[in-house]
């Protein structure tokens, strides 16, 4: 194993203005985890990771953590390491939101306190539709509120909606133990703004990406990514937990390949209905979830294996937004309403 201290001075020794220097990861599981072990060890940059429980111990213990990519571990040892937000203070440039969407309200007021100054952005790398998802939208829902994504306006009220720059997720990885984690597949961590607009910031923040090995484009038409996401998210996680199968098993059984196809059809129409276009066909993101991804276990999965609470925002936010539009989704609400039930037999702890 590869050990890899400070690299930092290069980019980060607060010469100049270089922006941005200092990232926060809140929730620094397998995607968090990868992303600021990247920024640390590939992109040079002042990182702290923010985890809990086993996870967090060990990389207290080790003063670091491991990143298995390509069959290789390297262990950084440059980033710092927290499990209590309160404790940081306002010393970052960016802050990336990784914890699952039902994690964030009990942080939100938290948020702005990491933040150093006015420059200072928030990147949520939730699954499925965020909760900002309306805001400088311009389309026939814009301003809208989801209430299946932020219930009672804590997220709009303590996170401001201008430090926002959206990102997509699209890597898979894993936690194999406590410590360490390991870099599945993919690379693509696509930006936006709400307005659409390509600004300076997020051209920056792209370059810092970029330079961290992750491939981060700033994209114009950034909620058409967001949907592309979400068209494998919204049935293969689901079913996934549901039924306790891989990506590649459920993408190449037949009556739940057929479920599949139902479910990103009509959630394909939500998003033209909104004015947002698919880049990628159905079929095509089917084979490249069986041939890609393979025997990983979706995020929804792991979850559920742990008897912990999922991320059912990821496809009740479809049926709120497709009720507003007046949009017909059978197969959608179906699948929801049987995650919503298995969401409160693990919340409830009778699995």
């Amino acid at each position: 194993m590869e050990r890899i201290g400070n690299i930092r001075g290069h980019l980060c020794s607060g010469q100049g203005d270089e922006w941005p220097r200092t990232f926060c990861i809140v929730g620094a599981g397998a995607i968090g985890g990868m992303v600021g072990a990247k920024l640390a060890l590939d992109g040079g940059y002042d990182v702290t990771l923010v985890a809990r429980g086993a996870h967090y111990a060990a990389m207290k213990k080790r003063g670091g953590v491991s990143l298995i990519e390509a069959g290789k571990e390297r262990f950084c040892s440059s980033v710092a390491v927290a499990d209590d937000i309160e404790t940081l203070g306002g010393k970052f440039d960016v802050v990336i939101l990784a914890v699952k969407s039902h994690q964030i309200q009990p942080v939100a007021h938290m948020i702005e306190g990491l933040c150093r100054d006015d420059r200072a952005v928030v990147v949520p790398l939730q699954n499925g539709i965020p909760w900002w998802y309306f805001y400088k939208e311009g389309g026939v829902l814009d301003g809208t509120c989801l209430k299946t994504c932020d219930p009672n306006g804590i997220l709009h009220q303590y996170i401001r909606l201008d430090r926002i720059i959206g990102c997509i997720a699209f890597p898979a990885a894993t936690l194999p133990r406590p410590g360490v984690i390991q870099h599945v597949e993919g690379r693509a961590f696509p930006l936006g703004e709400p307005d659409r607009s390509i600004s300076g910031r997020a051209k920056l923040l792209s370059a810092a990406f970029s330079r961290s090995g992750f491939k981060s484009p700033v994209l114009e038409k950034f909620r058409d990514e967001i949907w592309l996401k979400l068209l494998g998210n919204i049935c293969f996680n689901p079913i996934s937990a549901l039924t306790g199968s891989t990506v590649s098993e459920l993408a190449s059984f037949g009556p739940t390949k057929t479920l599949c196809i139902d479910v990103m059809k009509e959630a394909e129409q939500v998003a033209t209905n909104l004015g947002c276009k698919i880049r990628v066909g159905i079929d095509y993101r089917l084979k490249r979830a069986e041939e890609n991804v393979g025997s990983h276990k979706t995020s929804m999965l792991q979850d559920r294996i742990l008897n912990k609470p999922i991320e059912t925002d990821i496809i009740v936010s479809v049926v709120e937004i497709a009720d507003l539009l007046k949009c017909e989704i059978p197969s959608i609400k179906s699948l929801s309403a049987c995650t919503l039930l298995l969401n409160k037999v693990l919340i409830s702890g009778s699995l």
